[in-house]
């Protein structure tokens, strides 16, 4: 199946995974042996070309599949090609995450995320305003589809009166990625540096729970 996403009043035609094995390769393993964050994006900095780049500190902003990621690339960094996709996804910069097989159209699923830290460094170099714009290009397209995107342009505007909703299994992949954005955007921002710092809260304690929840039912 083909999904349709309407784009500058054009339909983008995304083909399902299976289709773009070839064109869009699946990220590359992460390494036994761990660079730190900012060595990694330092040695892809400097292999890839300035739109692979510039699209790297994009999707940062971004819950990642297929779809998402090339919607981002057709709506703010048009000049960006297939090859600068696919040099992102082959970067060493993303991994795959646990169960995104079962996916068959994950138009609306989380299935690439950044390895440990590079997310939060991917955004520091970037704009404030262009992530305000992935942020609201996010809540257009899947807001209406997911949930925990829905109002996030909302929460990020007003971090002080806007809450994320409540985290679940389903919610939390999402909810990360808010929580690095409001981080990114605290700067001087007291009220988006309290919200990063609740939010970030309330993942850690629902990631602990999980992790004693597995632990209790091997």
């Amino acid at each position: 199946m083909t999904s349709r996403l309407l784009v500058h009043q054009q339909v983008l035609e995304i083909p399902p995974p299976s289709a773009t094995a070839g064109l869009v390769p699946t990220p590359s393993p992460a390494p036994d042996a761990v660079a730190s964050p900012e060595q990694s994006i330092g040695e892809f900095r400097t292999a890839a070309s300035e739109n692979a780049f510039s699209l790297a500190v994009l999707l940062a902003a971004a819950p990642l599949n297929r779809h998402i990621m090339q919607l981002l690339a057709a709506e703010l960094l048009p000049a960006a090609s297939p090859g600068d996709l696919a040099a992102v996804l082959t970067s060493g910069l993303l991994v795959t995450m646990e169960n995104s097989a079962e996916h068959s159209d994950p138009h609306d699923q989380v299935v690439f995320d950044f390895t440990p830290d590079v997310r939060e460094k991917l955004l520091s170099l970037g704009e404030s305003a262009k992530t305000r714009r992935v942020v609201a290009l996010l809540d257009h397209y899947l807001g209406p589809h997911v949930p925990a995107i829905r109002g996030i342009t909302q929460r990020v505007k007003n971090p002080a009166t806007a809450f994320p909703p409540g985290i679940t299994a389903e919610t939390l992949p999402y909810l990360r990625v808010e929580c690095a954005v409001l981080t990114a955007l605290s700067g001087a921002s007291t009220p988006h540096r309290e919200a990063a710092e609740r939010l970030r809260t309330k993942v850690d304690e629902f990631e602990t729970e999980q992790r004693r929840a597995t632990a209790a039912n091997p």
